[in-house]
Protein backbone atom coordinates (compact mmCIF):
# COMPACT_ATOMS: atom_id res chain seq x y z
CA UNK A 1 0.00 0.00 0.00
CA UNK A 2 1.39 3.44 -1.09
CA UNK A 3 2.09 5.97 1.74
CA UNK A 4 -0.15 8.96 0.88
CA UNK A 5 1.90 12.11 0.56
CA UNK A 6 1.40 14.59 3.11
CA UNK A 7 1.03 18.10 1.89
CA UNK A 8 2.39 20.72 4.49
CA UNK A 9 0.26 24.01 4.21
CA UNK A 10 2.20 26.52 6.16
CA UNK A 11 3.44 29.33 4.71
CA UNK A 12 6.70 32.42 4.33
CA UNK A 13 4.35 34.08 2.18
CA UNK A 14 2.88 36.94 4.54
CA UNK A 15 6.80 37.20 5.91
CA UNK A 16 7.90 37.52 2.73
CA UNK A 17 5.68 40.65 1.59
CA UNK A 18 5.79 42.24 4.70
CA UNK A 19 9.92 42.44 4.31
CA UNK A 20 10.10 43.08 1.11
CA UNK A 21 6.85 45.75 1.32
CA UNK A 22 8.35 47.43 4.54
CA UNK A 23 11.78 47.82 3.45
CA UNK A 24 11.19 49.49 0.02
CA UNK A 25 8.75 51.92 1.72
CA UNK A 26 10.80 53.38 3.85
CA UNK A 27 13.43 52.98 1.81
CA UNK A 28 11.30 55.44 -0.90
CA UNK A 29 10.72 57.72 2.12
CA UNK A 30 13.99 58.77 2.61
CA UNK A 31 14.56 59.06 -1.06
CA UNK A 32 11.89 61.37 -1.28
CA UNK A 33 12.96 63.16 1.72
CA UNK A 34 15.93 63.43 0.47
CA UNK A 35 14.94 64.65 -3.47
CA UNK A 36 12.81 67.32 -1.64
CA UNK A 37 15.68 68.78 0.50
CA UNK A 38 17.79 68.62 -2.26
CA UNK A 39 15.77 69.72 -4.59
CA UNK A 40 13.11 72.37 -2.67
CA UNK A 41 14.91 73.34 0.29
CA UNK A 42 18.51 73.33 -1.16
CA UNK A 43 18.63 73.22 -4.63
CA UNK A 44 21.68 71.65 -5.04
CA UNK A 45 20.39 68.42 -6.27
CA UNK A 46 23.46 66.13 -7.73
CA UNK A 47 24.33 62.96 -10.11
CA UNK A 48 24.59 61.56 -6.47
CA UNK A 49 20.23 61.93 -5.96
CA UNK A 50 19.26 61.13 -8.97
CA UNK A 51 21.47 57.89 -9.14
CA UNK A 52 19.57 57.15 -5.84
CA UNK A 53 16.79 57.46 -7.37
CA UNK A 54 17.30 55.48 -9.97
CA UNK A 55 18.45 52.53 -7.29
CA UNK A 56 15.11 53.15 -5.79
CA UNK A 57 13.19 52.29 -8.72
CA UNK A 58 15.35 49.12 -9.22
CA UNK A 59 14.33 48.23 -5.60
CA UNK A 60 10.63 48.72 -6.30
CA UNK A 61 10.83 46.23 -9.08
CA UNK A 62 12.55 43.75 -6.68
CA UNK A 63 9.90 44.11 -4.14
CA UNK A 64 7.21 43.92 -6.81
CA UNK A 65 8.74 40.69 -8.43
CA UNK A 66 9.16 38.86 -5.00
CA UNK A 67 5.55 39.45 -3.92
CA UNK A 68 4.73 38.15 -7.64
CA UNK A 69 7.00 34.87 -6.38
CA UNK A 70 5.13 34.61 -2.95
CA UNK A 71 1.70 34.86 -4.80
CA UNK A 72 3.02 32.15 -7.19
CA UNK A 73 4.36 29.17 -4.70
CA UNK A 74 7.80 30.93 -2.62
CA UNK A 75 6.91 30.36 0.86
CA UNK A 76 5.10 27.22 0.51
CA UNK A 77 6.23 23.42 0.36
CA UNK A 78 6.90 22.36 -2.65
CA UNK A 79 4.55 20.02 -2.76
CA UNK A 80 1.74 22.48 -2.59
CA UNK A 81 2.99 24.46 -5.34
CA UNK A 82 1.94 23.23 -9.06
CA UNK A 83 4.20 22.91 -11.67
CA UNK A 84 2.85 25.97 -13.77
CA UNK A 85 3.17 28.04 -10.61
CA UNK A 86 6.39 27.10 -9.97
CA UNK A 87 7.40 28.02 -13.72
CA UNK A 88 6.05 31.48 -13.14
CA UNK A 89 7.72 32.07 -9.61
CA UNK A 90 10.96 31.51 -11.42
CA UNK A 91 10.37 34.38 -13.82
CA UNK A 92 9.89 36.56 -11.40
CA UNK A 93 12.77 34.70 -9.66
CA UNK A 94 14.62 36.07 -12.78
CA UNK A 95 13.55 40.00 -12.94
CA UNK A 96 14.54 40.03 -9.22
CA UNK A 97 17.90 39.02 -9.46
CA UNK A 98 18.79 41.15 -12.28
CA UNK A 99 17.43 44.06 -11.02
CA UNK A 100 18.81 43.32 -7.13
CA UNK A 101 22.19 43.36 -9.21
CA UNK A 102 21.85 46.34 -10.97
CA UNK A 103 20.07 48.53 -7.95
CA UNK A 104 23.58 47.24 -6.03
CA UNK A 105 25.70 48.65 -8.65
CA UNK A 106 24.02 51.48 -8.65
CA UNK A 107 23.46 52.49 -5.21
CA UNK A 108 27.87 52.10 -5.84
CA UNK A 109 27.64 54.93 -8.20
CA UNK A 110 25.60 57.17 -6.12
CA UNK A 111 28.82 56.79 -3.14
CA UNK A 112 31.03 57.04 -5.92
CA UNK A 113 29.33 60.49 -6.82
CA UNK A 114 28.23 61.92 -3.41
CA UNK A 115 32.90 61.11 -2.81
CA UNK A 116 33.65 63.00 -5.85
CA UNK A 117 31.64 66.09 -4.30
CA UNK A 118 32.65 65.85 -1.09
CA UNK A 119 36.37 65.73 -1.81
CA UNK A 120 38.37 68.07 -3.93
CA UNK A 121 41.99 66.19 -4.16
CA UNK A 122 42.97 65.20 -7.55
CA UNK A 123 43.54 61.63 -6.13
CA UNK A 124 40.21 61.04 -4.48
CA UNK A 125 38.69 62.32 -7.23
CA UNK A 126 40.75 60.37 -9.75
CA UNK A 127 39.72 57.14 -7.28
CA UNK A 128 36.29 57.70 -7.88
CA UNK A 129 36.30 58.43 -11.42
CA UNK A 130 38.13 54.95 -12.00
CA UNK A 131 35.99 53.33 -9.48
CA UNK A 132 32.80 54.34 -11.20
CA UNK A 133 34.26 53.26 -14.98
CA UNK A 134 34.83 49.92 -12.82
CA UNK A 135 31.46 49.45 -11.54
CA UNK A 136 29.96 49.54 -14.38
CA UNK A 137 32.24 47.51 -16.48
CA UNK A 138 31.37 45.02 -13.56
CA UNK A 139 27.35 45.65 -13.63
CA UNK A 140 27.50 44.34 -17.33
CA UNK A 141 29.53 41.58 -16.51
CA UNK A 142 27.40 40.50 -13.63
CA UNK A 143 24.53 40.80 -14.94
CA UNK A 144 25.65 38.67 -17.96
CA UNK A 145 26.84 35.80 -15.56
CA UNK A 146 23.65 35.48 -13.54
CA UNK A 147 21.95 36.15 -17.12
CA UNK A 148 22.91 32.70 -18.19
CA UNK A 149 23.46 30.73 -14.53
CA UNK A 150 21.23 27.52 -14.55
CA UNK A 151 18.77 28.77 -12.38
CA UNK A 152 16.18 30.18 -13.23
CA UNK A 153 17.29 30.34 -17.02
CA UNK A 154 16.88 26.54 -17.84
CA UNK A 155 13.81 26.10 -16.44
CA UNK A 156 12.44 29.00 -18.46
CA UNK A 157 14.17 28.50 -21.35
CA UNK A 158 14.86 24.37 -21.27
CA UNK A 159 17.17 24.91 -24.74
CA UNK A 160 19.21 26.69 -22.53
CA UNK A 161 20.06 23.48 -20.10
CA UNK A 162 22.93 22.47 -22.45
CA UNK A 163 25.03 25.55 -22.05
CA UNK A 164 24.05 27.62 -18.76
CA UNK A 165 26.47 28.34 -15.91
CA UNK A 166 26.43 26.11 -13.03
CA UNK A 167 24.50 28.28 -10.56
CA UNK A 168 26.30 28.19 -7.38
CA UNK A 169 29.42 29.00 -8.19
CA UNK A 170 27.80 32.16 -10.30
CA UNK A 171 26.07 33.46 -7.44
CA UNK A 172 28.96 32.87 -5.13
CA UNK A 173 31.31 34.71 -6.92
CA UNK A 174 29.01 37.68 -7.91
CA UNK A 175 28.26 38.07 -4.29
CA UNK A 176 32.29 38.03 -3.37
CA UNK A 177 33.20 40.16 -5.95
CA UNK A 178 30.02 42.70 -5.01
CA UNK A 179 30.94 42.40 -1.05
CA UNK A 180 34.79 43.14 -1.75
CA UNK A 181 33.65 46.34 -4.27
CA UNK A 182 31.67 47.70 -1.69
CA UNK A 183 34.67 47.15 1.21
CA UNK A 184 36.89 48.82 -1.52
CA UNK A 185 34.50 51.81 -1.90
CA UNK A 186 33.50 52.68 1.26
CA UNK A 187 37.46 52.46 2.22
CA UNK A 188 38.15 55.39 -0.26
CA UNK A 189 37.25 58.21 2.27
CA UNK A 190 38.75 56.64 5.21
CA UNK A 191 42.79 57.94 4.59
CA UNK A 192 41.18 61.55 4.39
CA UNK A 193 39.25 61.45 7.31
CA UNK A 194 41.65 59.34 9.72
CA UNK A 195 44.38 62.17 9.02
CA UNK A 196 42.08 65.15 10.16
CA UNK A 197 43.01 66.79 13.64
CA UNK A 198 40.40 67.09 15.37
CA UNK A 199 38.76 65.92 19.11
CA UNK A 200 38.24 62.45 19.20
CA UNK A 201 34.06 63.47 19.75
CA UNK A 202 33.93 65.52 15.96
CA UNK A 203 36.48 62.59 14.28
CA UNK A 204 34.58 60.06 15.57
CA UNK A 205 31.21 61.76 14.11
CA UNK A 206 32.91 61.98 10.63
CA UNK A 207 34.42 58.86 10.87
CA UNK A 208 30.61 57.26 11.49
CA UNK A 209 29.01 59.26 8.74
CA UNK A 210 31.31 57.58 6.14
CA UNK A 211 31.08 54.18 7.65
CA UNK A 212 27.50 53.57 6.97
CA UNK A 213 27.81 51.88 4.30
CA UNK A 214 30.12 49.24 5.90
CA UNK A 215 26.67 48.21 7.31
CA UNK A 216 25.50 47.37 4.23
CA UNK A 217 28.66 44.78 4.10
CA UNK A 218 27.91 42.99 7.11
CA UNK A 219 24.00 42.24 5.44
CA UNK A 220 25.94 41.02 2.37
CA UNK A 221 28.06 38.65 4.23
CA UNK A 222 25.01 37.01 6.26
CA UNK A 223 23.28 37.28 2.42
CA UNK A 224 26.00 34.82 1.13
CA UNK A 225 25.36 32.05 3.73
CA UNK A 226 21.51 32.01 2.35
CA UNK A 227 22.31 31.18 -1.05
CA UNK A 228 23.34 27.32 -0.97
CA UNK A 229 19.85 26.56 0.75
CA UNK A 230 18.12 28.52 -2.19
CA UNK A 231 20.36 26.32 -4.86
CA UNK A 232 20.79 23.13 -3.39
CA UNK A 233 17.67 22.85 -1.54
CA UNK A 234 14.88 20.08 -2.26
CA UNK A 235 12.23 22.32 -1.23
CA UNK A 236 13.62 25.02 -3.22
CA UNK A 237 9.76 26.83 -2.96
CA UNK A 238 10.47 26.88 0.96
CA UNK A 239 13.95 27.41 1.45
CA UNK A 240 14.30 30.02 -0.99
CA UNK A 241 12.65 32.72 1.13
CA UNK A 242 15.61 33.72 3.08
CA UNK A 243 17.79 34.30 0.33
CA UNK A 244 15.01 36.81 -1.23
CA UNK A 245 14.43 38.50 2.24
CA UNK A 246 18.06 39.19 2.47
CA UNK A 247 18.36 40.82 -1.13
CA UNK A 248 15.53 42.97 -0.06
CA UNK A 249 16.78 43.95 3.20
CA UNK A 250 20.68 44.49 1.55
CA UNK A 251 19.40 46.53 -1.21
CA UNK A 252 17.39 48.51 0.48
CA UNK A 253 19.80 49.08 3.49
CA UNK A 254 21.76 50.67 1.21
CA UNK A 255 19.55 53.13 -0.54
CA UNK A 256 18.67 54.19 3.41
CA UNK A 257 22.23 54.30 4.25
CA UNK A 258 23.14 56.80 1.29
CA UNK A 259 20.38 58.85 2.20
CA UNK A 260 20.62 59.30 5.60
CA UNK A 261 23.57 61.75 5.92
CA UNK A 262 21.60 64.23 3.91
CA UNK A 263 18.14 64.89 5.94
CA UNK A 264 19.61 67.44 8.79
CA UNK A 265 18.21 70.71 6.59
CA UNK A 266 14.55 68.72 6.43
CA UNK A 267 14.82 67.06 10.29
CA UNK A 268 15.80 71.25 10.95
CA UNK A 269 12.08 72.46 9.49
CA UNK A 270 10.07 70.02 10.54
CA UNK A 271 11.72 69.67 14.64
CA UNK A 272 12.63 73.67 15.13
CA UNK A 273 14.18 72.69 18.36
CA UNK A 274 17.13 70.46 16.19
CA UNK A 275 18.27 73.77 14.94
CA UNK A 276 19.04 77.59 15.87
CA UNK A 277 17.73 78.71 12.34
CA UNK A 278 16.07 77.52 9.61
CA UNK A 279 17.25 76.14 6.69
CA UNK A 280 17.03 76.91 3.23
CA UNK A 281 18.51 77.52 -0.15
CA UNK A 282 20.32 80.39 0.76
CA UNK A 283 21.76 79.74 3.42
CA UNK A 284 23.26 76.40 2.06
CA UNK A 285 25.86 76.16 -0.96
CA UNK A 286 27.14 73.41 -2.88
CA UNK A 287 28.92 71.23 -0.28
CA UNK A 288 32.23 70.09 -0.68
CA UNK A 289 33.34 73.62 -2.07
CA UNK A 290 36.69 74.92 -0.27
CA UNK A 291 35.88 78.24 0.70
CA UNK A 292 32.47 78.05 1.80
CA UNK A 293 33.43 77.97 5.29
CA UNK A 294 35.62 80.34 5.27
CA UNK A 295 33.08 82.67 6.61
CA UNK A 296 31.34 80.79 9.22
CA UNK A 297 28.14 80.17 10.06
CA UNK A 298 27.77 83.29 12.55
CA UNK A 299 29.24 86.34 10.38
CA UNK A 300 29.13 89.74 10.96
CA UNK A 301 28.06 92.08 8.37
CA UNK A 302 28.47 95.68 8.87
CA UNK A 303 26.38 97.93 6.41
CA UNK A 304 24.68 101.29 6.61
CA UNK A 305 26.24 102.17 10.00
CA UNK A 306 24.47 99.29 11.73
CA UNK A 307 25.44 95.80 12.85
CA UNK A 308 23.81 92.63 11.24
CA UNK A 309 24.52 88.70 12.14
CA UNK A 310 23.99 86.58 9.76
CA UNK A 311 21.49 83.56 11.14
CA UNK A 312 22.85 80.51 11.93
CA UNK A 313 22.80 78.22 8.78
CA UNK A 314 20.93 74.53 9.18
CA UNK A 315 23.34 72.01 7.46
CA UNK A 316 23.51 68.60 6.80
CA UNK A 317 25.37 65.61 8.76
CA UNK A 318 27.15 65.47 5.44
CA UNK A 319 27.83 68.99 5.88
CA UNK A 320 28.74 69.34 9.44
CA UNK A 321 31.49 66.50 9.39
CA UNK A 322 32.97 68.37 5.68
CA UNK A 323 32.97 71.56 7.67
CA UNK A 324 35.54 69.93 10.21
CA UNK A 325 37.17 68.15 7.35
CA UNK A 326 37.44 71.48 5.44
CA UNK A 327 39.04 73.12 8.48
CA UNK A 328 41.59 70.71 9.07
CA UNK A 329 42.74 71.15 5.48
CA UNK A 330 42.64 74.82 5.48
CA UNK A 331 44.77 74.59 7.83
CA UNK A 332 47.84 73.55 5.44
CA UNK A 333 46.62 77.10 3.42
CA UNK A 334 48.10 80.51 3.56
CA UNK A 335 46.09 82.95 4.91
CA UNK A 336 44.65 85.92 2.56
CA UNK A 337 43.00 89.33 4.03
CA UNK A 338 40.69 90.68 1.29
CA UNK A 339 39.39 94.37 1.34
CA UNK A 340 36.38 95.79 -0.33
CA UNK A 341 38.80 97.75 -2.09
CA UNK A 342 40.33 95.10 -4.06
CA UNK A 343 43.15 94.83 -1.77
CA UNK A 344 45.08 91.65 -0.11
CA UNK A 345 46.87 91.16 2.89
CA UNK A 346 48.89 87.91 3.12
CA UNK A 347 49.45 86.76 6.27
CA UNK A 348 52.24 84.30 7.32
CA UNK A 349 50.45 82.46 10.08
CA UNK A 350 49.09 79.59 7.77
CA UNK A 351 46.76 78.29 10.31
CA UNK A 352 44.53 81.31 10.02
CA UNK A 353 41.98 82.92 6.82
CA UNK A 354 40.84 86.25 7.89
CA UNK A 355 38.48 87.62 5.75
CA UNK A 356 37.28 91.19 6.32
CA UNK A 357 34.77 93.75 4.41
CA UNK A 358 36.00 97.46 4.97
CA UNK A 359 33.20 99.44 4.06
CA UNK A 360 33.55 103.42 4.21
CA UNK A 361 30.40 105.48 4.77
CA UNK A 362 29.90 109.19 3.93
CA UNK A 363 27.33 111.40 5.42
CA UNK A 364 27.28 115.20 5.15
CA UNK A 365 24.95 117.01 7.90
CA UNK A 366 24.77 120.47 7.89
CA UNK A 367 27.90 121.73 6.14
CA UNK A 368 29.65 118.69 8.01
CA UNK A 369 30.89 115.79 6.23
CA UNK A 370 31.82 112.60 8.14
CA UNK A 371 33.85 109.86 6.72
Amino acid sequence: MDQEQVIRTETQAPLLVGIAVGFVVSSGALVLSRLYTRVHLLGIAGADDWTIAAALALSIVVSVSTCMEARYGMGRHSEAVSIEDTLEQLKYLYISILHYNIGMNMVKISFLLQFRRIFQKAIIQSVCFWSIIGVVIWAAVQVTLLGISCLPISFIVPSTADWCLDTLPVWYFSSAMSLATDILIFCIPLPSVLKLQLPMRQKAMVLFIFCLGFFVCIISVYRICTLRDAVMSQDPAWDNVGAAIWSCIELNCAIICACLPTLRPLLAKVIPGLSTAPSGRESYERYGSSSQYAMGSNARVRSRGAYKESSPRSISTEELALNDLDSALQSTLPSVRVHSNGRQTRHNDPKRILVTTETSIQREDAGHRMV
